[in-house]
């Protein structure tokens, strides 16, 4: 049977390539000619949440401009505060990680739940990550965990799927149960 920090660092590691993966998606799809920064930055600076997300992505991978944390951090922020539900995760993301921002798992987990209240996967598995190292909350919530790592799953997040499928296989705050462990691989597989 798999120790439970084996666990955790297995968890640690697939987190890791997921959200490596995600900000190389994202920046891929982000504008990169300095003309298009200008329009966006024109449509961020009045106020356009997209835009401003976007503005945010920009620094955040370094594309089109210099990188810089803090002034996606500044852009994050500001689209989050309007409701965009990428740049709630995103700006999730830089607090737990003390990106542009102090470290806070306190707001990285508002931010997260903002987020993941409007659907968005990848902070409802960021949540359950959070739950599972005991960031910001008691270490020992398994429903918090397992709710958190279904509701991602369910939506698609490969990370998610796979991380139930070895709870399931080594029963790590839920019973057992092989022929479930199985699904979610299999859906992390496809």
């Amino acid at each position: 049977m798999m120790s439970l920090r084996n666990f955790y660092t297995i968890l640690f590691l697939l987190s890791l390539f997921s959200v490596s993966f995600s900000m190389q998606t994202a920046s891929a799809s982000v504008a990169t000619e300095q003309a298009s920064f200008t329009e966006l930055e024109k449509k961020a600076q009045a106020g356009d949440a997209k835009a401003q997300f976007q503005i945010g992505l920009m620094y955040a991978v370094g594309k089109g401009v210099e990188q810089g944390y803090v002034e996606a951090a500044k852009w994050f922020k500001l689209s989050a505060e309007q409701g965009n539900m990428e740049a709630q995760a995103h700006f999730g993301f830089m607090h737990t990680n003390g990106q542009g921002v102090p470290q806070d798992y306190v707001e990285a987990l508002k931010w997260y739940k903002k987020a993941a209240e409007q659907g968005d996967a990848f902070a409802q598995r960021q949540i359950a990550n959070m739950h599972t190292k005991g960031l910001g909350v008691p270490q020992d919530n398994k429903d918090a965990k397992v709710k958190g790592y279904k509701k991602a799953a369910e939506q698609g997040d490969v990370t998610a799927q796979a991380s139930l499928g070895l709870m399931y296989a080594i029963a790590l705050d839920v019973e057992q149960n092989y022929v479930e462990s199985a699904k979610w691989y299999r859906l992390a597989a496809e």
